[in-house]
């Protein structure tokens, strides 16, 4: 058990550290964090190194407070669920009573669930981070169910991106000098990411060294995977293999691992390390859904540039892998759609129904009109849309195509 005074100069150091950093950007979450006036527990999760912990730091400043801990403190690695108690009293002894908790990198500490309950019982707000999608599993949520808000934060969107370089647009005046810079800093963003801290450095240690962290603390050390070779191999699979549909058992061999369970496994721990999304192939019948191939995501194409393989061969991957994350953003339930051959990238569901067509290119050519319109329009048909979506990076045209409107939208208008 922890020390009440070893737990003061911990909390007290911490306290002399903690400084918004000058360049802080603005996330396009913040104002909804901060209008949220329930006594719902708020929980931050998304990859490491996001912004999760300055954007808590933000949450801080405007509501204040200073019961803040930071576990992710090396000198905390042996905090167990008994030293809350001890922690409360510090916070209580040093700051007097107050209402609002916040906590980084909860997800360190086993059992955290069932101190943050007693705090909620005790009518006071709780505000969390933590870097696995899992964070609120269904074993925690027994005991936390009906009493949090979950939101994730993803690496800088566009808007945020624009921000960072201090380059207001407004769309519906955008003259030819505006639409040029745009773009080029479009492909800037498609190149370099959305990684803060890379993007302010531009180092690329910062990428390889947050790929490190997942791939063992966040993933081999959490999961106990032995078979840390096959895991790295699989992460190099992942970030050069985007926007691409994924075999289990193909992967097995590559891996030289016995069974594709433990890949999908592998795969399970990748995606609550929130390095890689799986998205189903959309089939009404569960059963089917769950039996037909995947298409691949990643969480940054930084990433995939700097730590994978033949990334500037990958334009519309990229491409389409930039708008799955802006569809991540917005809270889409995001599926593709196969038939007779052909694929549509996207299909967005609401409830029972699918609402809306999506299909990524980098340009309409006429070698590839066909295809791409082909395949949307099956999925038009098929769910009885009057429109669908073609994401380009920069063509805009409007085509009536067998009854049905097809809208050419450039990316950095459907983005913003």
């Amino acid at each position: 058990m922890l020390s009440k005074s070893f737990l003061e100069n911990i909390v007290l150091d911490q306290k002399r550290s903690l400084k918004l950093p000058e360049n802080y950007i603005q996330r396009d979450i913040e104002a909804k964090l901060l209008s949220d006036k329930t006594k719902h527990i708020v929980v931050i999760s998304g990859l490491r190194r996001v912004g999760k912990s300055t954007l808590l730091l933000k949450i801080k400043q405007k509501l204040g407070g200073d019961y803040y801990l930071n576990f992710d403190d090396e000198r905390l690695s042996g905090f167990k669920l008994k030293d809350f108690q001890a922690l409360l009293e510090v916070f209580l002894e040093l700051y007097g009573e107050q209402k609002v908790f916040y906590f980084d990198e909860i997800q360190n500490v086993e059992g955290w669930e069932r101190f943050v309950r007693r705090m909620y019982d005790y009518g006071n707000k709780v505000y969390l981070t933590g870097s696995n999608a899992r964070l609120l599993s269904p074993e925690l949520g027994t005991h936390l169910t009906g009493r949090y808000i979950q939101y994730e934060l993803f690496p800088f969107s566009f808007a945020e991106f624009l921000r960072f370089k201090n380059f207001k647009v407004n769309l519906k005046r955008l003259n030819t000098f505006q639409k040029v810079k745009l773009l080029k800093l479009f492909k800037e963003y498609l190149e370099k990411g959305g990684v803060p801290e890379f993007l302010f450095s531009e180092n690329q240690d910062i990428l390889k060294l947050l790929y490190e962290n997942i791939l063992y603390r966040d993933i081999a050390v959490r999961f106990d995977v032995s078979n840390t070779a096959s895991l790295r191999e699989l992460g190099k699979y992942i970030l050069s293999n985007f926007a691409t549909e994924v075999s289990f058992n193909r992967l097995k061999d590559l891996l030289g691992v016995k069974s594709h369970t433990t890949v999908a496994n592998y795969f399970k721990y990748f995606e609550d390390a929130y390095l890689a999304f799986l998205v189903p192939q959309f089939h009404y019948s569960v059963k089917k859904q769950a039996l037909s191939a995947k298409k691949l995501y990643t969480i940054d194409t930084g990433l995939c540039r700097i730590v994978g393989f033949n990334f500037s061969q990958n334009l519309g991957r990229a491409l389409e892998n930039l708008v799955f994350l802006e569809l991540k953003r917005r809270g889409k339930e995001v599926y593709y759609f196969k038939s007779n051959g052909s694929e549509c990238d996207f299909l967005i569901r609401e409830g029972l129904e699918v609402k809306e067509a999506i299909q990524v290119s980098a340009e309409i050519l006429p070698e590839n009109k066909e295809r791409e319109v082909g395949a949307l329009l099956l999925a038009l048909k098929k769910f009885n849309l009057s429109e669908g979506k073609i994401i380009t990076l920069e063509q805009e045209e409007e085509w009536e195509v067998e009854g049905r409107l097809i809208k050419v939208v450039p990316v950095y208008k459907w983005i913003l």
